[in-house]
């Protein structure tokens, strides 16, 4: 698992107290997380991942549940954008740096650790306004595109896993509105859920 705050928190915790051995992966310490998750940190790059990832391998680890956790909406350079002319490169680059190309480099780092003969649930965090075809507010662009292009990335990177690793069960998961910091600017007269989802824990980014 990979953990920084809201959604991967709780997960790490979650899991922690169902009696389940956790690893929880960010940039930094994680404050709030329960004693027993093990930390462990990578440098945020690609080298970082495949440096965690091979030293697994090597460690013969064995993962029953992976959740990748990773995720953007705003911070405090920008907002989600309401017209095309709120649009910057910078913005845009950050937010599919982190919602798309971060949770398929996990993906291509594990492949070795998702390939025995164990079965092995990967859930990654997406969001339903990352549909084409629900989209009727428009809106918040980055953050919309990011996701509907990790969706078919996590489509392309099934339709893979299912002749390379017949065990592995990909699943994007859409965790709704929870009281997170992400969502905390947009939470008025939205029902909100507590988090949520049911070891390994990756992210580099706030979810």
């Amino acid at each position: 698992m990979a953990a920084l705050n809201g959604i991967g928190s709780a997960c790490a915790n979650q899991f922690c107290a169902e009696g389940h051995d956790v690893i929880a992966v960010s940039r930094s310490t994680v404050s709030g997380l329960a004693d027993e998750v093990q930390q462990q940190h990578y440098n945020g790059e690609e080298s970082g991942i495949a440096e965690l990832c091979q030293r697994w391998v090597a460690q013969s680890r064995q993962f029953r549940h992976i959740v990748i956790a990773t995720g953007v909406l705003h911070d405090n350079t920008f907002a989600p954008e309401k017209r095309l002319e709120d649009l910057t490169d910078t913005a845009m680059q950050r937010v599919f740096a982190i919602n798309t190309q971060l949770p398929l480099l996990w993906l291509k780092h594990l492949i070795p650790l998702l390939s025995g003969k164990k079965p092995v649930t990967v859930a990654v965090l997406s969001a339903r306004v990352g549909s084409i075809g629900d989209n009727r507010l428009g809106g918040w662009y980055s953050y919309r595109m990011s996701k509907a292009a990790l969706n078919m990335g996590l489509q392309c990177a099934a339709v893979e896993l299912a002749r390379r690793a017949k065990q592995c069960k990909l699943i994007a998961f859409h965790p709704g509105t929870t009281d997170t910091n992400l969502s905390k600017p947009f939470q008025a007269n939205v029902p909100l859920r507590n988090c949520l989802p049911r070891r390994l824990l990756l992210s580099g980014w706030p979810a």
